[in-house]
């Protein structure tokens, strides 16, 4: 009894195991199922994503339109990653900041009090070389604004004028240096950029179209002639606009609002105020436009992302705030002008603009290059003729001196700027 017992047992044992067994063949084979449709899976992603942009772009569109909170959704989603590695990029540079000012602290605490008085020192020393020069660097724009008007009044008239090569070729150096000075790279870059197409296109255009002259070089596929003369004269012409385009330049840099304000105010009031605000009214504009696009970009409103309806539907928004920004900035400021008895008899200005002796020695000068430079126009000693043959001046010691004194003229601003920093420069080696 007990031997068949132990022979049922065993059986059922087997049987158990070979249950078993089979249980694991089908859960491997289920396994292997389930891979084989993960691999399809991700095959037909691959090709969905390798697809075309414009094809995922109608198919994202469709998305949108039947399900539009689940638009709504997934953008919010996009600006808050957006927002929190705008959030991770400033707090790194913050805890950059901090550590850079812990190990400053660490450094001064090793320093000795002798090493921190002369640490001390040699920054103040920097900062007041940085200030100084700044200052001297703009010497001629503390000159009284009679001074600096009537500058810029003489150059822009004789390099208007004023058409012979020569003269053309010493206002535009003139212009170029000084704009140079001022604003180093950036006006060598506005020279390449934008002078210099304009004044090709400007060379190229008036052969194109005038056709005086005596000299033919050959003729246009329309038949008409090319001339020499009218070659040089583009070519003159483009030199001339280029030079007051510089000229310009500079003048914005030297003539502030306030000055032209304090030059016309009195004789011409609205059209120096008008000029004055509008002046004033793009640079503000501008930053102003700078701060409200920043803003409407932080609650999801950028021009830069999303689709091309959304960018441009923001940037209306954007113009819209910039328009009401403008209006009542335009009421604010006639409101407070009509406060400050703006336009009553009597009403007395404040000026911080005092004619010294020195503005005198240089409106003494300008007036002797003009008078002279003016009187030598006069005189013929500047004339320049291009149609119908070319003809100039006799070359003599007393045209030579014309250009000269013209040459002094625009250079005028450069020399003196050099001379201060040549004065800056001596009296820092004799510290």
């Amino acid at each position: 009894m007990g031997v068949f017992s132990e022979l049922d047992l065993e059986n059922q044992q087997t049987e158990l195991d070979g249950h078993d067994s089979k249980a694991a063949e089908i859960q491997s084979l289920q396994a292997k199922l389930i891979q084989q449709h993960e691999q399809k899976k991700a095959a037909a992603a691959a090709e969905v994503t390798s697809k075309e942009p414009a094809a995922e772009l109608v198919a994202k569109t469709e998305a949108e339109q039947e399900d539009p909170a689940a638009a709504e959704a997934e953008r919010r989603r996009q600006h808050e990653e957006t927002e929190a590695k705008r959030k991770a990029e400033w707090e790194r540079q913050q805890e950059e900041k901090r550590a850079a000012e812990t190990a400053a602290l660490a450094k001064i605490e090793q320093m000795s009090e002798t090493e921190l008085v002369k640490a001390s020192m040699e920054r103040m020393k920097k900062e007041t070389e940085r200030l100084t020069r700044r200052n001297l660097k703009e010497c001629v724009s503390e000159y009284h604004p009679t001074v600096n008007f009537l500058y810029y009044a003489l150059v822009l008239l004789f390099s208007m004028c004023l058409m012979h090569p020569a003269y053309l070729a010493i206002s535009l150096t003139g212009a170029l240096a000084y704009d140079i000075y001022l604003k180093g790279r950036k006006a060598v870059r506005f020279a390449v950029m934008g002078l210099l197409p304009m004044a090709v296109l400007a060379a190229l255009v008036n052969p194109a179209f005038n056709h005086e002259g005596a000299t033919i070089l050959t003729y246009l596929p329309s038949g008409n002639p090319l001339t020499l003369e009218s070659m040089l004269y583009g070519i003159a012409a483009a030199v001339m606009l280029a030079s007051v385009v510089l000229w310009f330049s500079s003048y914005n840099e030297v003539m502030t609002s306030d000055k032209f304000v304090y030059l016309f105010g009195r004789v011409i009031p609205a059209l120096s105020l008008v000029l004055s605000m509008a002046l004033r009214f793009i640079p503000k504009f501008k930053a102003q436009m700078q701060t409200v696009s920043e803003a409407q970009a932080c609650i999801g409103r950028d021009t830069k992302n999303g689709s091309v309806f959304r960018r441009v539907g923001n940037a209306v928004k954007i113009f819209s705030i910039m328009v009401t920004w403008s209006l009542e900035n335009a009421i604010e400021t006639a409101d407070s002008m009509r406060s400050r008895g703006y336009g009553l008899p009597g009403r007395t200005a404040f000026s911080i603009y005092r004619f010294d002796d020195r503005d005198k020695s240089a409106l003494a000068w300008l007036i002797f290059c003009g008078a002279y430079l003016i009187s030598g126009w006069m005189a013929g000693g500047t004339y320049f003729r291009y149609y119908p043959t070319i003809k100039a001046a006799a070359f003599t010691p007393m045209t030579v001196s014309f250009m000269l004194v013209y040459l002094a003229l625009v250079l005028t601003p450069v020399i003196l700027d050099r001379r201060e920093d040549r004065l800056w420069n001596s009296l820092q080696s004799n510290i």
